[in-house]
């Protein structure tokens, strides 16, 4: 963010002065974040529970809900689009873009969840 300060005789620019938008709260909060970002596995665990040796056999995977599992809708759209996309059918450097076109007003969703 910059100040303008102005020369009350001319009216012109005479100094500028810059400053950062962030605090350095935020600066720490984000440091923060990166870090902890980086010690996860691309999983969501921690890398240091989740690769290490100890663990192997200990962790396995829930498909119902009442674990806490759920069907990323998007996530299942981009992969029936590449199970029935054939590789030679899409140019090089294709990146699909997902649509959301759900009219919420037509169709909201239940309350819940």
């Amino acid at each position: 963010m910059t100040t303008y300060l102005y020369d009350e005789a001319t009216g012109r620019v005479a100094s500028t002065v810059t400053s950062s938008p962030w605090t350095d709260e935020d600066r720490a909060l984000l440091l923060a974040l990166a870090s902890y970002e980086e010690s996860l596995c691309a999983c969501g665990e921690p890398r240091a529970l989740a690769h290490h040796p100890d663990n192997d056999g200990w962790y396995h995977v829930e498909t119902e809900a009442e674990h806490g599992a759920a069907v990323c809708h998007a996530c299942g759209a981009i992969e029936h689009w590449r199970s029935e996309t054939k590789a030679g059918d899409v140019p090089a450097g294709l990146i699909p873009v997902l649509v959301h076109d759900r009219d919420y007003e037509a169709k909201p969703l239940p309350p819940g969840r």
